[in-house]
């Protein structure tokens, strides 16, 4: 008499993960947690789940052997894109969309239990074909994201070294003393010294040294930025040169 064999069926949670096609995941970042909704093929999504940041990369991990493809997005923001290249090198399928207010009742309220399970239903509908429902941002090269935050810096500089003159300039106005824009430089500065009261002077100084190094950072950021134009003009002339030579011996072959 033969025996027979008893084969113990595998639960239908485990069956549905290991068969899994697509696991979408809408994430929440933020400084020390992420907060995630996951949602398996065409089920509901889940319940919103936290993560350190450290143990969510773990966690995320582990999705790829749960199903063919995993697709996770993010809004673009003040972290960069540190995290959408870390998911990259795991095999995790990353977008990082436009940010947008996912209050659409007008209850003032954000949460980001909702912020994350918005993210991973429109997720859901962008991978079936609706395009409109997420503004999918180009993630720049790191050579591109480091120029930009260069460009940005020497901006800035700019910027303070403006809002400094100003402070000056209405401190004289408050107490009836016109000052030119020029009134930090070290001459000019020299000559009110020698012409305004001690008290106002005293005012004026913390600014002034405070514009001295900003003017001089102002100055370098502005030189790195002609080195840099002044190399990828002569390549883009060099270029040039190479496709005409190669027109005119075409032409005279």
């Amino acid at each position: 008499m033969k025996k027979s064999i008893i084969i113990t069926p595998t639960s239908s949670k485990k069956q549905t993960e290991a068969t899994a096609e697509v696991i979408k995941l809408g994430i929440d970042i933020h400084k020390e947690k992420y907060v995630v909704v996951r949602q398996i093929d065409q089920q509901a999504p889940q319940s919103p789940q936290r993560f350190s940041p450290a143990k969510f990369l773990v966690w995320v991990e582990k999705q790829r052997g749960l199903a063919r493809r995993v697709v996770s997005c993010y809004e673009a923001g003040c972290f960069g894109y540190v995290l959408h290249r870390k998911l990259e090198a795991l095999g995790i399928e990353n977008l990082v969309v436009r940010p947008r207010n996912w209050d659409e009742y007008g209850k003032r309220v954000k949460t980001d239990k909702r912020d994350a399970k918005e993210l991973c239903g429109h997720l859901d509908r962008y991978l079936a074909g609706n395009k409109r429902a997420l503004c999918v941002v180009r993630v720049p090269t790191q050579q591109e994201e480091r120029e930009r935050s260069l460009s940005r810096q020497r901006e800035t500089l700019a910027k303070e070294l403006k809002r400094l003159q100003n402070v000056g300039t209405s401190n004289g106005l408050y107490y009836g003393i016109e000052l030119d824009s020029s009134w930090w430089k070290p001459k000019v500065f020299e000559e009110l010294k020698q012409n305004l009261p001690e008290f106002f002077i005293k005012i004026l100084e913390p600014y002034q040294a405070i514009l001295i190094v900003v003017d001089q950072q102002l100055r370098e950021a502005t030189a790195r930025r002609g080195r840099k134009g002044s190399v990828q003009n002569g390549a883009n002339l060099s270029r040039l040169n190479d496709f005409f030579g190669f027109v005119f011996s075409f032409m005279s072959s």
